[in-house]
């Protein structure tokens, strides 16, 4: 078994005050992966969380080794034309030269900024706040020192990928801003001045009648989501996880390194979820006032064997069709059905309550079969975890 761990957000910011948390989404991830970190935005999910689980599942699911919190300030800024340059004795660079900084906020002083998000939660006192805040803390996993700087030495370590990544970006950045949709005669030129300071040359402008400042700022968009996604990359490396690549982000990831994205991004293995859940007709998660988490169940049953299958089940999925994986689900089901009908199978006329939901996991609780039974279940009936678990244990986290 591979030990798969996610490092990705589970939130998308509206504006600077406002997030849109995915429920379904974090509570997929925590079965789906042996360990997930939890790339927050300044902990504006915390509230969302508690909601779905309580205060004290919250607590309970920090206590567990394979949930983690990254609360980080780091971006990449463009800083060519920063006039903090000449404190570094570096000239200010014209338009159309590019140097490329990883900026880091103060660790402390960002964390308890964050942290202040616990106050919005109404539903816990003073003293449940303090704790809260000492429990997370104390669950926040860090960027080394040095993280970002592969990121930015990539630009120049091979200029003609740095070009070639720049040019699919902008692309879709004329096509998105400027409605331009004919891209095939553009030229694009990139030339190392001095160590990490960058010219493009381009006919931008010729082109498509763009003003200079115009042609830079799209040109410098560009090239951040070029190193936004070499940043991914690098967090990959430090976590040793995979990533939460988007479609979006994913298509570009593709066009980088194929091979790379079909064994590493997480968006694989979210997707096969979802082309099962189409398959299965498999409920998807609606969280509203009538529902919450029972989060001791869902800790229980991540753990558990047939949970561990699941996630080795779905993740390759992608390898057979639609009616290999029908087939899968519903073979065994009929194994079940024709041996109850059989003189054989009448001693497990008991089962019959199951047969419509699905596999076997053990018989009911408190139900006394002889060996004989015990062996048509083990090895008649072969245990079939990602099955139990599709059909049995996955609606037991519910409370309604």
């Amino acid at each position: 078994m591979t030990n798969k761990k996610l490092l990705a957000r589970n939130a998308t910011l509206l504006n600077q005050e406002e997030i849109v948390f995915d429920s379904n989404n974090f509570i997929q991830r925590l079965l789906l992966f042996d360990e997930y970190i939890l790339d927050s935005i300044r902990l504006k999910e915390i509230p969302y969380i508690i909601k779905l689980i309580g205060y004290e599942g919250f607590l309970l699911l920090l206590e567990q080794d394979f949930f983690k919190l990254r609360v980080e300030a780091n971006s990449i800024g463009q800083t060519g034309q920063f006039f903090g340059r000449r404190n570094q004795n570096k000239k200010i660079l014209p338009p159309l030269c590019f140097s490329f900084d990883i900026l880091k906020g103060i660790e402390k002083e960002y964390i308890s900024s964050c942290l202040k998000n616990i106050h919005s939660i109404e539903t816990i006192n003073k003293k449940e706040q303090k704790k809260l805040k000492l429990s997370i803390v104390d669950n926040l996993v860090k960027s080394p020192n040095n993280f970002g700087n592969k990121t930015i030495e990539q630009i120049g370590i091979n200029i003609n990928e740095t070009k070639y990544m720049t040019n699919i970006i902008l692309d879709k950045l004329l096509n998105k801003n400027h409605g331009i949709t004919d891209t095939k005669n553009i030229n694009l030129n990139i030339e190392e001045l001095d160590k990490g300071d960058f010219h493009v040359e381009h006919n931008l402008e010729k082109l498509f009648n763009l003003k200079q400042n115009e042609s830079h700022k799209i040109i410098e968009q560009s090239m951040l989501a070029m190193l936004g996604m070499h940043l991914r990359i690098e967090e990959m490396d430090v976590f040793n996880s995979i990533s939460g690549f988007k479609p979006d982000e994913s298509e570009l990831f593709d066009k980088k390194i194929e091979r790379i994205y079909n064994i590493s991004s997480s968006y694989k293995d979210e997707q096969n979820f979802n082309r099962f859940r189409e398959i299965y007709k498999f409920p998807k998660l609606e969280i509203d006032k009538t529902i919450t988490i029972d989060i001791e169940r869902l800790l229980k049953i991540r753990d558990s064997k047939d949970c561990i299958e699941f996630r080795e089940w779905i993740a390759k999925i992608h390898n057979y069709s639609d009616n290999e994986i029908d087939e899968q689900l519903n073979n065994y089901k009929s194994k079940l059905i024709n041996l109850a009908t059989t003189t054989e199978g009448k001693s497990l006329r008991f089962l019959i309550g199951t047969i419509l939901v699905g596999a076997v996991a053990s018989p009911p609780v408190g139900m006394i079969v002889g060996a004989i039974d015990t062996f048509m279940i083990d090895k008649l009936l072969p245990r079939k975890g990602y099955l139990s678990f599709i059909h049995n244990d996955f609606n037991t986290i519910f409370k309604i």
